[in-house]
């Protein structure tokens, strides 16, 4: 397939989309940014939207990632978040807003549960997932330079090496590549290794199936 589209970029949708974008990247022998998982894409979008609802904010005016797997063991990564162009610690103080530990332990908890959740009322989450997807394409397309948390397999992520997880990417018509490594925490750092390596086992026990 490589072969007779050596330009083509891979979007990978269908869960478990990290495992699969490995195994497809490890097939196809491409470059890097041209093999993408949808990632965690999604889990931001749906992190800005409940952090909107509770700062009272316009989900545009906040930047906060969600990190590593799309799944269980997906961060947040606060330590980076900002609001309005301040540090979220710096507006939760100006505005009296609260989002304590416990308070964003929630928000994690229901970014994680909200697939299931819309399953529940809707019976699939095709409309959420098709957005992002849009978006991305869009991005490839029309070469935006869009930054967007999706996912490429890394040579090395926190010590866990070739590894497929979600970052803050920049996408354009050459496909995804890490424009900076975020800053991050020390408990941050710990949480993403795990992603990293619950990732690699995974895609390891698939690779090996096949």
């Amino acid at each position: 397939m490589a072969g007779l589209a050596p330009n083509a970029i891979y979007v990978i949708a269908a869960n478990p989309c990290d495992v699969l974008a490995a195994v497809v990247f490890n097939r196809l022998g491409c470059a890097r940014e041209r093999v993408i998982s949808t990632g965690t894409s999604l889990d931001t979008g749906r992190l800005r939207s409940l952090l909107s609802e509770r700062l009272g904010v316009v989900a545009p005016a906040i930047h906060a990632y969600v990190l590593g797997e799309h799944g269980e063991s997906a961060l947040i990564a606060w330590s980076g978040a900002t609001v309005s162009g301040m540090p979220l610690d710096a507006f939760l103080t100006k505005s009296g807003k609260e989002l304590g530990p416990a308070s964003r332990d929630l928000i994690l908890r229901s970014v994680h549960e909200a697939a299931k959740l819309i399953k529940e009322g809707k019976g699939a989450t095709h409309y959420g997932i098709a957005s992002a997807i849009g978006r991305i394409c869009e991005a490839l397309v029309h070469n935006t330079d869009l930054i967007i948390t999706v996912g490429v397999v890394h040579a090395e992520i926190e010590g866990i090496s070739e590894v497929c997880l979600s970052l803050p990417l920049v996408l354009n018509g050459t496909g995804a590549q890490v424009l900076a490594y975020p800053e991050l925490n020390a408990i941050e750092r710990t949480s993403l290794q795990r992603s990293a390596s619950i990732v690699k086992e995974a895609t390891d026990s698939v690779r090996a199936a096949l």
